[in-house]
């Protein structure tokens, strides 16, 4: 015992310095750190575009807290996170007159009050949005929204403006979702009323905010009360298509970018560097003769194996973990906050797993392959397997299935857990996420990747002890 553990320390030390300097693996960590910066910055800049106001949407809540329906409330906020914008210049002018009658910017809830409006069409703009036609010189025109401010006595009485919109907020590619806004008499939003969509019900937040997921299509009856005050509007569900964004939830905060993150720097290029370090780990000893000096050793044939993959290891995530916190850091600087800590070791963490998982199966290849392009290209067409082709068989399943929605998300997680990658970005996405992965236990993801590891190192030394000598 004590000689296997001697041996398996001197045979990952001669690995490990053997592998680190080697130009291989200097040429992948460069390709790793363009990819991982870049990805970080260019996400993270998604996140931090608050100053830039792009993908603002508004709504209007008409209010009538005096009996006469001439007053507004316009709540501007970010498409995906539903934030609210502040610090926003918002104009509302008479038609045909070129000066504002109303002027303000939208307050720390996102929101401009505006009161005895002229009854009027008027021409409501906001700061940052532009029209994607052009004028007559090619300039770009201003965006405007046409409204009509009405002047008629209504109800003598305060109630609460209450306004629902069918509204894709996850951005799951369906009109599922219902938003609801809920301001006072005096515009002001109301935070804790009572909001029934059909029959679901939820509170509204301190923007008077709240939002139904998956709402049945349909039309329904929105109610919102707070005290003695109500307010009462309705909402026609669709259920129509929308164009998805891939890259919505990196609106998130910084933990969904550094998963995005991980998702394709790791993904991606971690298998590859791994293939590449050690595609012909044991065939390149078996060709020299250095395998039967390391079998003469007092130690097991498993030992040996052991050794030369905690080397190998070793070696490669010394240099991808420096990577990933450069990107950690990359995410941080550029969207002035940090990842919470958990997300990062349990990204660290799990990324030694993924990566060990390759090498052990690169490992496997280079003891049974009789060529060292065997090796490599079966290395390579498994990565391709995992990475490119597993996803695209999902689909043509999901075809033939005719599985829609949350059928077909649910059949997707639990097919990933024959795909390590797939396995590996669940595992990733669970961290720091209050939101459940449909179909799928917390505990499964992590489990199924350290299991999947460990049967892959016993599988790995097995081979090795029965054909290295062959």
């Amino acid at each position: 015992m004590r000689e296997d553990l001697w041996g398996i320390y001197v045979i990952s030390k001669r690995e490990f310095i053997a592998n680190i300097k080697s130009f291989r693996s200097v040429v992948m960590v460069i390709i790793l750190a363009l990819i991982m910066v870049g990805a970080a910055m260019g996400f993270a800049s998604l996140y931090s575009s608050d100053d830039e106001k792009t993908g603002m949407m508004y709504q209007l809540v008409p209010m009538d807290p005096d009996g006469m329906a001439n007053d507004l409330v316009v709540f501007l906020y970010e498409m995906g996170s539903m934030e609210p914008v502040a610090d926003v210049n918002i104009s509302l002018r008479i038609e045909d007159m070129e000066i504002p009658e109303y002027a303000g910017e939208t307050d720390a809830n996102g929101q401009w009050i505006a009161k005895d409006l002229t009854p009027a069409f008027h021409w409501l703009s906001v700061e940052g949005e532009e029209s994607t036609s052009s004028g007559p010189f090619g300039q770009t025109q201003e965006k405007f929204t046409y409204i009509y401010v009405p002047h008629n006595s209504t109800i003598g009485y305060p109630v609460l403006g209450t306004l629902a919109r069918n509204l894709d907020i996850r951005d799951s590619g369906n009109l599922k979702d219902v938003a609801v806004w809920v301001v006072g008499p005096d515009g002001v939003p109301v935070d804790g009323a009572t909001v029934t969509v059909g029959e679901m019900t939820n509170t509204t937040d301190s923007n008077g905010l709240t939002t139904f997921f998956k709402v049945p299509k349909g039309l329904h009856n929105v109610t919102a009360i707070d005290g003695t005050l109500m307010g009462f509007t309705m909402v026609n569900v669709t259920h129509d298509r929308t164009e998805t964004d891939l890259f919505a939830f990196a609106l998130a905060g910084p933990d969904a970018v550094l998963r995005l993150v991980a998702a394709i720097a790791i993904g991606l290029v971690g298998p590859i560097y791994a293939i590449v370090l050690c595609f012909d780990s044991v065939f390149r000893e078996r060709i020299s003769g250095s395998i039967d000096y390391l079998l003469c050793r007092p130690m097991g044939r498993r030992a040996v194996l052991m050794g030369k993959f905690t080397g190998i290891l070793a070696a490669l995530m010394v240099p991808i973990s420096f990577v990933a916190l450069l990107g950690v850091g990359v995410v941080t600087w550029v969207s002035e906050q940090s990842p919470t800590t958990e997300l990062v070791v349990g990204f660290l963490v799990y990324t030694v797993f993924l990566i060990a998982f390759f090498v052990l199966l690169q490992m496997i290849f280079s003891t049974v392959a009789k060529t060292t392009g065997t090796a490599i290209l079966s290395g390579i067409g498994i990565w391709i397997f995992f990475f490119m082709l597993f996803d695209l068989l999902i689909l043509i399943v999901l075809t033939v299935m005719n599985l829609e929605d949350e059928a077909a998300v649910i059949f997707m997680n639990r097919a990933n857990f024959l795909n390590p990658i797939g396995i590996y970005s669940m595992a990733i996405g669970q961290l720091g996420n209050e939101d459940p992965i449909l179909g799928v236990p917390d505990w499964a993801p992590s489990v199924a990747l350290i299991s999947l590891t460990i049967i892959l190192l016993i599988a790995a030394m097995e081979i090795f002890r029965r054909r290295v000598t062959e």
